[in-house]
């Protein structure tokens, strides 16, 4: 029998379908087989190919924000 909170047959000998006979369980084991490799998958061929992107393209938005900025603070001079 579960050894946590006493159940409500213990208690007041109600039968009804309240009464737990054995503790909600996490899944098993079998159940959560597959997730490191899905995990694996996910990182090597979606994060990984995205990074490497963002790299390439961060120089080149970066100047292009700094240039669209200088453009907006610098026009009321020219």
């Amino acid at each position: 029998m579960w050894r946590g909170r006493p159940s409500l047959r213990n208690v007041t000998g109600f039968q009804g379908s309240l009464a737990r006979s054995r503790p909600v369980r996490s899944p098993s084991r079998k159940a959560r087989r597959g997730a490191a490799s899905i995990d694996y998958v996910l990182v090597a061929g979606i994060v990984l190919p995205m990074v490497l992107v963002i790299w390439r393209i961060a120089p080149r938005m970066i100047s292009a924000v700094y240039e669209m900025t200088y453009v907006l603070v610098s026009w009321p001079f020219m």
